[in-house]
């Protein structure tokens, strides 16, 4: 069995079993969707594994998210409910000074250039997000039970032959490999096609609806 789609396809844990998370799953884990808190509860008990790829990529989409929401309210006068509400007022000042309205898609892309900025000021701005976001993901791992594996010199030529071998960007391919190298039983994602990747370079990809 090569792929399993969850939950519409049977599961059945098995002692000794474990699961590699991948970014969109943690994402998705965060935002308490069901169909993750489900599977976590499934594998209670069973080790779980993110690795620092996955800490990067949520870390930077919570950072993104948190500053494109806040930006988005401040621009319709909305000042409850922000994630930072001494900070955003500064951050909209420095930033969006002169801009027209816009929408949320916008939002993030300022948000994404923010993140980029050369100006120090501006950068100092976002550490209070990413000190959120680090809170968040830190303490969703520790409540699902999940340890951060390292990326070792294996994982890394593992990574390089599937993305010679396959349609896979990077870091999908570092998520495979380390999963791989590491023994789990399941590579675990949300939204990621992996099954085109040849089973002897993947463990069973478990993909949740």
């Amino acid at each position: 069995m090569n792929c399993i789609s969850f939950p519409a396809e049977s599961l059945s844990p098995q002692t000794g079993d474990t699961l590699y998370l991948d970014s969109s799953f943690v994402l998705s884990g965060l935002a308490l969707h069901r169909n993750c808190a489900d599977l976590l509860q499934a594998f209670a008990g069973h080790s779980m594994y993110a690795s620092p790829v996955v800490w990067a990529e949520v870390v930077h989409v919570l950072v993104r998210t948190y500053v494109a929401g806040d930006l988005s309210k401040l621009m319709v006068g909305q000042a409850e409910g922000l994630v930072h509400a001494m900070t955003a007022p500064e951050l909209m000042s420095l930033w969006m000074s002169g801009k027209a309205r816009e929408g949320l898609l916008n939002m993030k892309r300022a948000s994404d250039e923010a993140m980029k900025s050369p100006s120090a000021r501006l950068r100092a701005l976002l550490i209070p997000y990413q000190q959120s976001a680090m809170g968040a993901l830190e303490r969703f791992l520790e409540a699902s039970g999940v340890s951060l594996l390292s990326i070792g010199p294996e994982a890394l030529r593992k990574a390089k032959t599937i993305c010679e071998v396959a349609p896979c960007d990077t870091n999908d391919a570092l998520h495979l490999a380390v999963a791989l190298t590491s023994g789990c039983s399941y590579a675990v994602t949300k939204d990621a096609d992996w099954g085109r990747v040849p089973a002897t370079l993947r463990p069973v990809v478990l993909q949740v609806a």
